[in-house]
């Protein structure tokens, strides 16, 4: 499969927490807010890039098109949830 511009190419499992900040790690650590692959329907807690906290409430499984900082633990009982840079 080719690369396509806008495509992430990055992916790490997301470990709720309300205080730490998504990364893809050490390579890139200036990514800026990541996009969503939500693997378990449920509610979902989030930080978004512009600082807002939201709730998401029923979230269904795939991608979340919403550019965010952080998967808060609080509220969000949403599964298997990755990163996308």
């Amino acid at each position: 499969m080719a690369y396509i511009k806008g495509q992430p190419s990055i992916a790490v499992a997301v470990t709720k927490s309300d205080t730490t900040i998504l990364s893809p790690g050490a390579l890139y650590p200036d990514a800026g807010a990541a996009t969503l692959y939500i693997g378990g329907t449920g509610n979902l807690s989030v930080v978004t890039e512009g600082g807002q906290t939201v709730l998401f409430r029923n979230v269904p499984v795939g991608f979340f098109p919403v550019s965010v900082t952080k998967v808060r633990a609080t509220d969000t009982n949403a599964t298997n949830i990755f990163a996308l840079w």
